[in-house]
């Protein structure tokens, strides 16, 4: 399909200008109706809870997150963090904390470095022997290291 157009150049710059406005005035639209959907949703969650239970679950539950909250703060002073019950470093841990975690270990389980030698000496060795029971034996020294 060809067709030449009868627009000017000047009316279609006014027209792209225009165009461009659209863009953020349809986002802002949008953005009103989440929040304003939001608003629904949670006025009609509100009385859905109040009218099968009442609103002191919520309330307990309110002050109970802000407890924990607090709680979790506080963990967080000294570096460590909780996540699904489990204690992990946090971004804010002191590096006397880092290096006792990594001390210990390689103390008990040693270095990471190690256990990629002792895989790679196998690679090498399981590919220069000379049967099939040697490459056997040579897969189960390392097959310990899986348990």
């Amino acid at each position: 399909m060809n067709t030449t157009s009868t627009l000017s150049l000047t009316y279609r710059k006014q027209l792209a200008d225009l165009l461009k406005k659209y863009g953020p005035l349809h986002d802002k639209a949008e953005a009103s109706y989440q929040s304003k959907y939001r608003d629904v949703e949670q006025s009609v969650l509100s009385d859905y809870v109040e009218e099968k239970m009442g609103s002191q679950l919520v309330s307990e539950i309110a002050a109970a997150q802000a407890e924990l909250d607090s709680f979790k703060e506080s963990l967080s002073t000294i570096g460590v963090e909780i996540n699904d019950g489990s204690l992990e470093i946090g971004w804010t841990a002191p590096d006397s904390l880092k290096k006792r975690i990594r001390d210990l270990v390689e103390r008990q389980i040693g270095r990471k470095s190690d256990l990629e030698a002792r895989f790679e000496s196998a690679r090498f060795a399981v590919l220069t022997v000379p049967t099939l029971e040697d490459a056997k034996r040579v897969l189960d020294s390392v097959s310990e290291l899986c348990g």
